[in-house]
């Protein structure tokens, strides 16, 4: 799939960021409180904070990228013609 053009923006940050939320979210949780990844072993209240860390970084970073290609869409567009990456459909 080709995503670049010389008038667009990279997307590889955007996939560093994702990447970087979507496997960070839990430990970020635990230690926001204190908490190790140590600690999910002998107590459930963290195992279920990580959990629930993990479900959300998951969540934001899904979010990021559906908005990042609805925008890359329009911008390939507005470049004329039908973009690579959507010829074929």
């Amino acid at each position: 799939m080709i995503l670049e053009h010389p008038a667009l923006e990279r997307f590889d940050p955007l996939l560093d960021h994702v990447v970087d939320t979507a496997h960070t979210s839990g430990l970020q949780a635990l230690a926001k409180v204190g908490l190790t990844l140590q600690d999910i072993k002998s107590s459930p209240s963290a195992h279920r904070r990580f959990l629930r860390g993990c479900h959300y970084g998951f969540d934001l970073a899904q979010r990021h990228v559906t908005t990042a290609v609805i925008d890359l869409e329009g911008k390939a567009k507005s470049l004329g013609g039908r973009p690579r990456f959507l010829r074929g459909r």
